[in-house]
């Protein structure tokens, strides 16, 4: 009977661990509106909305673009779905919902991949660059109601600055202002 209860014990504890650590490393915000967006310029009377596409195939895959400016600033939301990653023909979509800020909602939305695409945001000439150790990006987990932080890269140049993320799914993405708490 102790050999019993020592192996039920230890089974708890590893099923206990392991539902746990499943979150081990895995930074969130809870809400959609608990984190504001890394503010791309400060220009008043600018606040649009901008929409990229591009239908591509499973068997080639592809890259949609877009860019635009915003006073100074250059941006470019640039998504990368290799071969392969698609099941059937999509139009890929990139909706940035202001144009003053980094986000975007990826589409189709909700959509998982056969294997990682990859976002690049390209910044030009920003007014305040921010330490890349501050940089987080983020998908926002409908069913959690949390935004989940993923890594990215972030390289600096002058005042220029590139974040990368790969993803098995689209859906809202943001890079989240360092400034705020």
């Amino acid at each position: 009977m102790k050999k019993l209860m020592t192996t039920l014990i230890a089974v708890a504890t590893v099923l206990v661990l392991a539902n746990g650590c499943s979150n081990i490393g895995k930074t969130t915000y809870e809400g959609f509106n608990s984190v504001k967006a890394f503010k791309i310029a400060d220009v008043q009377g600018v606040k649009g909305s901008l929409h990229f596409e591009k239908t591509l195939t499973p068997d080639e895959g592809g890259v949609v673009s877009g860019s635009y400016s915003v006073g100074d600033v250059h941006v470019t939301y640039t998504v990368n779905v290799p071969a392969g990653a698609l099941s059937e023909t999509e139009k890929v979509t990139i909706d940035v919902p202001d144009e003053t800020e980094a986000k975007a909602d990826l589409g189709p939305s909700p959509y998982t991949f056969n294997k990682p695409v990859t976002v690049t945001m390209s910044f030009e000439n920003l007014p305040d660059v921010p330490d890349p150790d501050d940089i987080e990006v983020a998908w926002y987990d409908v069913n959690a109601g949390e935004w989940v932080v993923v890594p990215s890269t972030v390289t600096i140049d002058g005042n220029n600055m590139t974040v990368t993320y790969n993803t098995s799914h689209f859906t809202y993405w943001i890079i989240i202002d360092p400034d705020e708490p």
